[in-house]
């Protein structure tokens, strides 16, 4: 989270940690933080939805454990409106978050708690890292008073809460396009640059992309006439074996008895299935080589694939995404979005889509794409949920990320909404249009 850019922003996604919080049965508690910083200002924004009132008050968390900081700032008390959701926002010098003297770098998640004494009881937590710490040890730092620039804002409305956690948030995305308006230039030269790195010379080397996806299908198209040529000469060879077969069986057409000849016909039928069986167990394994040495390549691309190796390639699902290895991940419950018997799968794979289920949902299956780069290294990771590109079925109005949509190439769907996201530095990206 260095401060590197005039502008950056972070979402930590809160999930439930313990149940009996939910304000009804069929409606989980959920919500995010978001961390906008501009120049040497902070902005810290709560918002939870499907929250229970309760007499005990719940707080605001920030986890500061990066550079062993191991610090809990206590934001403040969140108020909950009669239709479970809340809110806030609070304005800081980046490098004096709460008055207290941490940096926002230091943030590594956020948590809703209850507090009694200093045990820390978690209802909601996220967290910007796979790697999550102890924090419930971590010691409570009281801010000081805030100044007259803190905004609270809890608007109750007369109609049920809506499906989305990000719906109220119109204002925001108003307010960021007038930032974003200001700062144009600057955030295209900065902000774009570092956060998308590879896409500009993605979307300048179109044609060049092209131009080698002919050459490659050309490459491809001969390939498979070989492969067809091969097969025919196989195919002569088995006619001229089973000619010879008939012709040796001729020659001892004298022995004793037919049931003789009959026995040693199905012993010879037999041994030619056994080499047919042969040849095709060593092409199938000619093949499975040949994959092994597709993309993503190096340790890291094979890693990720080791990750994958259970799940059902989609070969030309998605074809406006260049350079890029697609998985079909199955989710037909909630149960089937975790793996805790492999740590790796579950924190890549499921856990960073499980907010995302009530969207998955109708179609039963998610996407996770390899995106690499001109050498076939990996790049980023791309998760993609299936649906039109009507805003009911975009993540979240795409305040997670979720801002591309592509139609699907086999017909499986309409399409699909990706989120591009850097692993390296667990930033989501931003294609550039």
């Amino acid at each position: 989270m260095a401060q590197k850019k005039s502008y950056s922003r972070y979402f930590i996604i809160l999930n439930e940690e313990v149940k009996g919080y939910a304000i009804a049965s069929d409606k989980l508690p959920t919500g995010y933080v978001k961390l906008e910083i501009k120049n040497n200002k902070c902005k810290v924004s709560y918002y939870v939805q499907n929250l229970k009132k309760e007499s005990i008050p719940y707080y605001m968390i920030l986890i500061l454990g990066k550079k062993d900081t191991n610090k809990l700032i206590k934001i403040g008390e969140l108020n909950i409106d009669d239709y479970g959701r809340a809110d806030v926002s609070y304005e800081y010098p980046s490098d004096n978050i709460g008055d207290t003297g941490m940096d926002i770098e230091n943030v590594s998640g956020a948590a809703i708690v209850k507090l009694q004494g200093n045990d820390v009881r978690p209802v909601l937590n996220g967290f910007l890292t796979s790697d999550i710490p102890a924090w419930k040890q971590y010691t409570i730092i009281e801010p000081q008073k805030r100044d007259v620039s803190e905004e609270e804002r809890v608007k109750p409305e007369p109609e049920p809460a809506p499906v989305s956690i990000f719906d109220k948030y119109e204002e925001v995305i108003e307010e960021k396009v007038k930032v974003e308006k200001e700062d144009k230039q600057e955030i295209k030269n900065e902000n774009t640059r570092e956060e998308n790195e590879g896409y500009e010379d993605e979307i300048k080397e179109k044609k060049e992309d092209e131009k080698e996806e002919i050459h490659y299908e050309n490459t491809r198209e001969k390939h498979d006439v070989v492969i067809e040529e091969n097969k025919i000469e196989e195919d002569e060879k088995r006619k001229e074996h089973v000619e010879c077969i008939k012709e040796e069986k001729d020659k001892n057409i004298t022995r004793e008895n037919e049931n003789d000849i009959e026995n040693d016909s199905e012993e010879i039928i037999e041994k030619v299935a056994e080499d047919i069986q042969e040849e095709d167990m060593i092409r199938r394994d000619h093949c499975h080589k040949e994959d092994d040495e597709k993309m993503p390549k190096g340790k890291l691309g094979k890693f990720f694939k080791e990750l994958a190796r259970d799940f059902e390639k989609l070969e030309d699902e998605v074809k406006d995404i260049k350079r890029c290895v697609w998985y079909k991940i199955p989710a037909a419950n909630r149960s089937d979005m975790s793996c805790h018997v492999n740590w790796n799968r579950h924190s890549i794979i499921y856990h960073p889509m499980a907010n995302y289920y009530n969207y998955i949902s109708p179609h039963k299956y998610y996407m996770i794409g390899y995106k690499c780069d001109k050498e076939d290294k990996m790049k980023c990771l791309v998760y993609a949920i299936p649906g039109s590109r009507s805003k009911r079925d975009q993540p979240f109005a795409g305040k997670t990320g979720f801002v591309t949509w592509v139609p699907s190439n086999s017909g499986r769907c309409e399409g699909y909404w990706l989120m591009f996201y850097d692993f390296k530095t667990s930033t989501i990206l931003i294609p550039v249009k």
